[in-house]
């Protein structure tokens, strides 16, 4: 077990395990502000009220 750790294995793993990690939560930010930022352009539906004299608004 000592040999392991001298060789820096663990290391290896600890560093892959925190990119990993990185790139997880980067995809998932800039698919929740792709989300969020799609959803402001997405056309919505138009209401369209009449008031009592005939005009619309």
């Amino acid at each position: 077990m000592l040999n392991w750790f001298k060789s820096g294995a663990p290391w290896i793993w600890l560093t892959g395990g925190a990119v990993s990690v990185s790139l997880i939560a980067v995809l998932g930010l800039l698919l929740v502000i792709g989300w969020r930022g799609l959803t402001y352009f997405w056309p919505a539906p138009l209401l369209q009220w009449q008031t009592p004299d005939g005009k619309t608004v």
